[in-house]
């Protein structure tokens, strides 16, 4: 019987390398963006690249307290309406929400209502 040929594993790298190489590019990429000092935030399958620049002092108490990114009306008004439903009064629910949406920016309802039943 004759040899018909070599099982070399040398021919299987290169197959094993782009099977795994997406993979090692994401992750190279994430490493990268860790080190590049930019952040990435993700609007329902949009992303956008935002620079952290550090920001100065700034004497006036409220222009601290404004977030980088605002919760959309749309967002707190749902929120509001879904803890009406859930049982507090119109206008604790609106203070609550409005507390909240000050330090936080929120993407879903349901994140602030559970946040809304943390804080309370």
């Amino acid at each position: 019987m004759n040899n018909a040929g070599v099982a070399n594993s040398a021919n299987a790298i290169p197959y094993i390398l782009l099977i795994f190489l997406p993979t090692i590019f994401y992750i190279l990429k994430e490493i990268i963006m860790l080190f590049r000092g930019n952040n990435v935030v993700d609007y329902g399958g949009e992303i956008y690249f935002v620079e952290s620049t550090p920001m100065k002092a700034n004497k006036n108490k409220r222009a601290n307290n404004v977030p980088k990114f605002k919760t959309e009306k749309t967002i707190m008004e749902n929120a509001r309406k879904g803890l009406i439903g859930l049982g507090f009064k119109s206008g604790e629910a609106r203070s609550l929400v409005q507390r909240l949406c000050t330090d936080n920016c929120y993407l879903d309802e349901a994140d602030l209502i559970s946040d809304c039943f943390r804080k309370e």
